[in-house]
């Protein structure tokens, strides 16, 4: 679907388990090749919790994680308690093949992590990384939507367009009651209306709350710097 999405922000992570201290990082683009160089990521979060196995507990960002249409990153959480219980997380079978995704972020397989040291490369036995993981949990972010401007015309739905295209047309018939509207005013109503107030078929899906979450349903987790992120709303377009 075509929208006008100027970049989304991450604000929040949501995962049940053993708990413990946690941490929450980020790293641009991809954790491949990054996931034992603990100077590439940046840290957004960091505190104790209770054991909370069966809810899901929030980990708010201290600044929100920006991200532009087409863009992605890694994102890292990590439990320093001991054992393989801290931080729920689900295997990744590619027979199942259902897209983690809504209409703006997209959720990619990536690593568990066993080490209870950020990026700590032992683990209980052995290796401290599993591949091929997905997260469970809840991923709160929110949307900026571009307001209308000739500039971004083009990111706008079809319909939306057209309405646009109509609305400047019809001051310009003869007997239009808009007639004496100048045209700064009509340009000002056009930035005011939200991109899907045209009737789009992408408005049958409602626009997502301000903090939008994905569900637990196998999206994935754990100590996964394989956690990814990426707005994809305008990269189809």
């Amino acid at each position: 679907p075509k929208i006008p999405v100027e970049y989304i922000e991450v604000s929040s992570l949501s995962v049940r388990g053993g708990l413990g201290p946690m941490q929450v990082f980020s790293t641009p683009d991809t954790y491949v090749g990054k996931h034992e160089q603990p100077e590439k990521w940046t840290k957004h979060y960091e505190k104790r919790h209770e054991p909370s196995f069966r809810e899901f507990v929030t980990l708010p960002f201290l600044e929100p994680l920006v991200l532009k249409p087409g863009e992605s990153c890694g994102l890292y959480v990590h439990s320093s308690a001991m054992g393989d219980e801290a931080i729920a997380y689900d295997d990744y079978d590619n027979r199942r093949d259902i897209p983690r995704e809504d209409t703006y972020v997209r959720v990619m397989t990536g690593r568990a992590h066993l080490s209870n040291r950020p990026f700590g490369k032992r683990g209980p036995w052995g290796t401290g990384w599993r591949t091929h993981r997905e997260f469970v949990g809840r991923v709160g972010y929110g949307v900026k939507h571009f307001l209308w401007n000739p500039p971004v015309h083009d990111l706008f739905p079809p319909a939306f367009q057209r309405m646009v295209c109509l609305m400047l047309w019809v001051p310009l018939q003869e007997g239009s009651t808009l007639l004496h509207f100048p045209e700064e005013v009509i340009m000002y109503m056009l930035n005011m209306c939200p991109w899907h107030w045209a009737g789009d078929e992408v408005t049958k899906t409602p626009p997502p709350r301000t903090t939008q979450q994905l569900s637990e349903s196998r999206l994935f987790g754990y100590d996964m710097p394989g956690t990814r992120y990426r707005s994809w709303g305008l990269r189809n377009c």
